[in-house]
């Protein structure tokens, strides 16, 4: 269970290495590497991604201990817009949250990264962009097509999504 924090520069560097290449090819080669973890396995190998690549610091050890996760699964129209009593229960286990925390990406990074270990959302949730379109058809559909274009826009709205945007 993930109950460390993603160290900002880490993230930020992982984020960089994601998304920035005069490679295109080699580019294209990670992100379809990391959309494919999204999609074809059970959210471990997508955490490990991160754990792999990012430093992290204990957050017990810190001033704010992670919050309580709900325990019923989320679906991803319920993740990309929550009922008001997953809202009200969320915003009740983030009282207290620091403003350093709160306004930190690799704060928001991890807690997703917990809620996919916990089970409560899937990785694919984080790509979804369109009402009709869920995270996982658009994540295949660019893959299947080898669309660059599309890659590149899925592994950007991860990213976007996991940094609490």
């Amino acid at each position: 269970m993930i109950k460390n924090l993603l160290i900002s520069s880490s993230l930020s560097k992982l984020r960089r290495d994601l998304v920035k290449s005069n490679d295109k090819d080699l580019l294209f080669k990670k992100q379809r590497e990391f959309t494919e973890l999204a999609v074809h396995n059970d959210g471990r190998k997508f955490i490990s991604y991160f754990k792999d690549r990012c430093k992290t610091q204990n957050l017990e050890e810190g001033y704010f201990p992670f919050p309580q996760l709900g325990a019923v699964p989320l679906t991803e129209s319920e993740f990309a817009d929550p009922p008001q009593d997953t809202e009200a229960s969320i915003f009740d286990s983030l009282r207290g949250l620091p403003q350093r925390l709160a306004s930190s990406n690799a704060f928001w990074a991890s807690y997703h990264l917990r809620m996919i270990d916990e089970g409560l959302i899937e990785p694919t949730y984080l790509a979804k962009a369109q009402i009709k379109e869920t995270g996982r058809a658009r994540i295949e559909k660019a893959i299947m097509l080898e669309d660059r274009n599309s890659l590149d826009a899925c592994t950007r709205t991860i990213l976007r999504r996991m940094g609490g945007l």
